[in-house]
Order: C-alpha cells, then structure tokens, then sequence
C-alpha cells in the first residue's frame, strides 16, 4: 500500500511537470517577442519587453511623465532609464505626419485617422487588456481594422446641473445606481414633471434653444441614432428607425413648461444656455469647455457639477467629443515594451497625474473604491465625430454633412407642431442625399475641414 502511495505521488508530479513544461512551451510558441510580436504575461500583469529597450513617449504633462518613469523604473529594474517624455499638447495634423522623434504619440482621433498608415497596429492583446478600460464607442471606425489608436481623454457637450442651488430647493440629490446623475433627474420624463415645481422659482425648466444645430445635436439621438453610426460614409442614418425614434424627444419637449408665463414657438426659445444656468435662472443646462463654467463658479460661489445627458424613452443621449489618444510609430523598435507603455499610462494610478483640461478616459465600474473626478461619468455615452469619409469621394469628411446642412427650420417646424416626425424625417433625408449626391460627385472639390 505504501509502495502504491508513493507511485501515486510521483505519478501526479511528474503529470504537474508535465502540464506546467506544456504551457510554458505552447505559451512560447504562441508568442515570441523576439519576432516583433506583442507579449502579455498574465500572472504578472505586464507586457513582456524586450531587451535593451529604449522609447521615447509623449505626455501631457509632467506629472504623467514622472508617473510613467517612476513606474517603468519600478516594474523593470533591469532596465532602468529605458524611457524617456517629451510634455507636450496633442499633435495637430502637420506635426503628427512629420513626426520623427517619438515612439508613441499622442493626437486626436480626427488627425490620427489620416496616419493610421504610419501607426502600427498592436494587436489584440493590447485590445484585451488595455482598451478594456475604454468604452467602445469612443474608439470610433478609428480600430476597426486594428488596433491604432487607444483614447485616453475627452472633451464636448456634456449635462450640467448646479449642486448649490438644488439643494436650496431641496431637491434630493441621491444617485443609488452610482451613474453621477441624480436619480430625481435622471430622465427627461422626471424633468418634465418636476417643470411647474422648478418654475415656481426660476423662470426655466431646462433652457432648450434651436438657434445653433452644433449644440442640438445630443439631442436628436435619445432612439440611439449617432451621425454615419453604420459606419458607411455615404450613409448618415437619418432614414434609419433609430433616428425617427430620435425626433420623438422635439415632440416631447414642445408639451413641457420650459419657461415661466411663456408660450414660446421654437424661434423665439433664443440662448440661454449660459446666461440663465449663470444667473441662477435654471437648474440645468448643457455646456462645452468654452463656455467657461469652472470660471463663472468662482465668482458665484456654486458647485457645478457635469454629467451625463438624461435618458428619454430609456436610452441614454450620445453627445459628440472630441477623444485624443495615443498613437505608436508603426517602425517602433521594440512594441512590446511600447504596450508595456501604454498599459502604465492607461492603469487607474494614471488618472491622478492626469493634468490636462480633458477628461480622462475611463471605464469605473471595476473601481469604485478609488477617488477620481466625478467628469469621468459625464462623458461615458459620448461619442467621437466621424473620422470616415465618403465613400464616393474619400477627400470630403462625411460629418461634414452635419455642419453643412441646415435643417433647423425643420426641426423648428415639427416642435411647433406644423409637420409630423415622419415628415420631418422625410425633410431631412432629402436634404441629406442632395448634399451627398453633390459632394461624392464633386471631384475637384477639396476637404472642408
């Protein structure tokens, strides 16, 4: 018995041995970083790098490039000093097609789609366990075919409500489903019918204009339609269901009580967008960074707080922004150290060194116990611009058919009641194709952005 024991024992060593060679072995085979290729060792939790490592990485400031070599340093003691930074703001076009000095870049999505040629693309382990702190659709069609571009912060529309002045109305501010909205105005349903609470006091319920299509565009997406979301350059969406659903919210909003003692058709609802959220007018309202709010807060002595657009129908409205990111050299000598890089500077550690006046990108559901700026929330159904282009006429940008096309007064029709919303719809697909028609036919004309 005790011979047959033993025989046991060394049989299941020898099998364990035998398993742990195995997966080392295939784990070699399956990747090879002397080949060029991208290793991620998961017991650690790094990217393999390679030997005599030397990069040269652009930050956004000091501080994130302190971070990233303090952390480097740390994790890779043998290689000590291997990376260097250079702080600077993104690239612009020119500069990013010139770039020669730098192994990893950073740069918008807009300027990174027209050097996806010189990028490289890092593959599905970086995908895995790098862009996983992303949300998807803030990569646009930019990684599509790839892996090129890893968002890292945004900026664009966001919803704003003044923390202050709720709470001197008593307005519970209670957020159980932690998403950085309060629950009582997390919809535009629950603003609608806190409307004639809200005016008793202020002269606006929310300060909603049609004199600027930029800024309604959020808007026009609550039935989960986003400019060209096919991603098909002569596509725009507009005669999808998606975008019909979208007009149901203009509807809605001509039945509220948007303003005190007023009975206003939509050419007469001019912008207040800052002046009366400034004013302590309304509670809400919706703002990008150039309208200075953070500025204004401190002569006012109020909290504003950013957030995500209330839900209509139950879906969430996907603003646009502009998502900047890091790029790597498509030459990069060593690209696994490259995504060793960029694991460190997308890690949660990152988001305290984060300096700039973006906001960082990041998924915060597997880290609720770490403090981060609560504008991490606001931008989560964001969505960048198009980078695409026409498929008929790849110089022209296919969001430029937004910009170009001005199809307010057709909203401005259906809110005042004049045209159903499949008319509406109708108005603006004949309006679209004819752009489209003109410009994917139009070979000498040049991009307009």
């Amino acid at each position: 018995m005790i011979k047959l024991k033993k025989i046991l024992k060394w049989t299941i060593l020898i099998g364990v041995l035998v398993v742990a060679s195995t997966t080392f072995y295939y784990y070699k085979i399956r990747c090879n970083i002397e080949n060029g290729e991208i290793c991620y060792i998961g017991s650690e939790d790094v990217f393999q790098i390679e030997e005599n490592v030397s990069l040269v990485v652009q930050v956004e400031s000091e501080s994130m490039g302190e971070y990233l070599v303090d952390t480097w340093n740390n994790l890779h003691t043998t290689q000590q000093g291997a990376i260097t930074y250079e702080v600077m703001r993104p690239l612009g076009l020119k500069d990013l097609l010139e770039n020669e000095s730098k192994d990893i870049v950073l740069t918008s999505i807009y300027n990174g789609a027209y050097a996806i040629n010189q990028s490289k693309d890092m593959g599905q382990n970086v995908r895995k366990h790098i862009l996983n702190t992303v949300p998807t659709r803030q990569e646009d069609a930019m990684n599509l075919l790839g892996t090129y571009f890893i968002p890292n912060s945004i900026n664009g529309w966001t919803f704003v409500y003044n923390q202050t002045l709720a709470e001197s109305l008593g307005i519970d501010l209670t957020d159980e489903n932690k998403d950085g909205i309060p629950d009582s105005f997390d919809s535009f349903e629950k603003i609608a019918q806190m409307s004639d609470t809200l005016l008793a006091d202020l002269s606006v319920s929310f300060p909603l204009t049609f004199s600027d299509q930029y800024s309604f565009y959020p808007f026009l997406t609550s039935g989960k339609w986003s400019l060209n979301f096919t991603y098909k350059g002569m596509e725009s969406g507009f005669d999808t269901p998606e975008f019909l659903r979208g007009l149901e919210l203009i509807e809605f909003f001509s039945e509220m009580n948007l303003r005190k003692g007023e009975d206003l058709n939509a050419q007469d609802l001019d912008w207040i967008y800052d002046t009366a959220f400034i004013e302590k007018d309304t509670l809400f309202t919706i703002a990008e960074d150039w309208m200075r709010l953070d500025y204004h807060s401190e002569f006012t002595g109020d909290t504003y707080v950013k957030t995500i657009f209330p839900t209509f129908n139950g879906n969430h409205l996907s603003p646009m922004a502009e998502v900047y990111g890091y790029m790597v050299d498509k030459d990069v000598a060593y690209p696994s150290a490259a995504a060793e890089v960029l694991r460190i500077l997308r890690a949660p550690e990152a988001i305290s060194h984060h300096e700039s006046d973006d906001t960082f990108i990041y998924i915060m559901d597997d880290i609720e116990d770490m403090e981060y700026d609560s504008d991490i929330l606001a931008y989560r159904y964001s969505k960048p611009q198009p980078v695409i282009a026409l498929d008929d006429n790849p110089r022209i940008l296919a969001r430029n058919l937004y910009y170009d096309v001005d199809f307010m007064d057709v909203l401005k029709d259906l809110y005042d009641g004049k045209i159903t919303k499949e008319t509406a719809q109708e108005r603006i697909v004949s309006l679209s194709d004819a752009w489209l028609q003109e410009k994917g036919s139009d070979s000498n004309v040049e991009d307009l952005d």
